[in-house]
């Protein structure tokens, strides 16, 4: 199989995002047999052959526009030359903006034969798109541009033939938009969270969120809670990670508060998930919550709201820790709960929903198994290795 992605939004600094496609790296390293390119913006504009048959495929991108530290794909002219000279028997769109328009602009044109889907990594439209146009703010031009945004998000991916999310909850809000043909594959944890995972003990009062410092993740909420936990004797709070919100935490001066930064290695990222006991996940608008779920997986208990994959996850296993999405007291008062639970029984019950969940290896596995089948007709069963195309050269 010759598999090809294509998403803007991949880049070396970013965590959710980047951990699926390093997952997805590693599963097509173990798997020669399949050929992988991975098409995203980026400045070098190379093409790194990092092994025999994965391809990193760096296309030019504009700074600015859609974030202060993310680049936008223009240069979508190198991506069709990439599917005409490779014929790639499945193509995954992972970001709603110019992509979608470029895969089906593949379809269209007959220079792309195979099995056409969109991995569904974020809710734009509830997430983005109407806190903006229904806010405190709001007036007609802004609900004008969401309505404008949701009719040319809707045009493109219910042409899209396939689509593949990582909770129910996102199958469903895509599906109460009209988009069909969806399929749950959910994602995986890093084998290092389930290897060092530990039972925690009475009055490990460490807090720590993990996450992008935006609106979207919740941050006001953490920035309220902090100072009135750290009223607390014997509670530590760490964040890990930045965003537009960093300078209030790289300011914030406390014995028992650090701030971390953004951690790009995932065995400290581990090591700081393992000394911590409570895991503040605030946002309402997880599509699955990666970082929840390695949380349990690593034994640490978890605050998360009604809402989103993260409500999802925690609702399936009864959690006494969900909050009501948005309200700072209800999320106070949850985390005040969580720090006198008996923490040895919750701990236990994280590791046991955990295990409901596999490795990224078999995760990954699953979505390239369905993605075969949808494919066999213009594939043999039996996969016959073969050389992939040299675009270093």
């Amino acid at each position: 199989m010759i598999f090809v992605d294509v998403n803007t939004f991949y880049f070396a600094s970013d965590g959710g995002v980047k951990t699926f496609y390093d997952a997805k790296i590693e599963w097509f390293k173990k798997h020669p047999e399949h050929q992988y390119y991975l098409v995203f913006p980026n400045r070098r504009l190379t093409v790194e052959k990092i092994a025999p048959n994965i391809h990193l495929v760096q296309a030019f991108g504009l700074k600015g526009i859609i974030g202060r530290n993310r680049l936008l794909m223009i240069d979508y002219g190198k991506a069709v030359k990439l599917v005409r000279k490779i014929k790639p028997d499945v193509m995954e769109v992972g970001d709603p903006l110019l992509t979608p328009f470029f895969a089906l602009y593949t379809l269209r044109t007959r220079a792309f034969k195979g099995v056409l889907s969109s991995f569904h990594h974020s809710d734009p439209i509830n997430t983005y798109v109407r806190p903006w146009a229904y806010g405190e703010n709001s007036n007609i031009f802004k609900r004008m541009v969401a309505l404008l945004s949701l009719n040319v998000y809707l045009f493109s991916h219910k042409r899209i033939p396939y689509s593949m999310v990582a909770s129910h909850t996102l199958k469903k809000n895509l599906e109460e938009l009209g988009i069909k043909n969806i399929v749950v594959r959910p994602f995986g944890v890093q084998d290092i969270f389930f290897k060092n995972s530990r039972v925690r003990s009475q009055g490990e009062k460490r807090l720590l969120f993990a996450g992008r410092l935006e609106h979207e993740k919740a941050i006001l909420l953490i920035k309220w809670v902090i100072p009135r936990l750290l009223e607390i004797e014997e509670v530590h709070i760490t964040v890990m990670g930045k965003g537009t919100h960093e300078n209030f935490f790289k300011t914030l001066k406390h014995p028992r508060f650090e701030y971390l930064g953004y951690i790009e290695d995932r065995k400290r990222v581990e090591e700081v998930f393992r000394r911590d006991s409570i895991f503040l996940a605030p946002g309402p608008f997880e599509t699955f919550g990666i970082g929840v779920l390695e949380a349990m997986a690593n034994g640490m208990i978890v605050v998360g709201p009604n809402q989103g994959g993260t409500g999802e996850l925690l609702a399936s296993m009864n959690s006494p820790f969900i909050f009501r999405a948005h309200d700072s007291e209800s999320f106070y008062q949850t985390i005040l709960k969580a720090l006198d639970c008996d923490f040895a029984k919750e701990s236990k019950r994280s590791l046991k929903k955990s295990k409901d969940f596999s490795t990224w290896d078999i995760a990954i596995g699953e979505m390239m198994n369905y993605y075969m089948e949808k494919a066999a007709p213009e594939l043999d069963k039996q996969v016959n290795e073969q050389e992939s195309p040299d675009l270093v050269a």
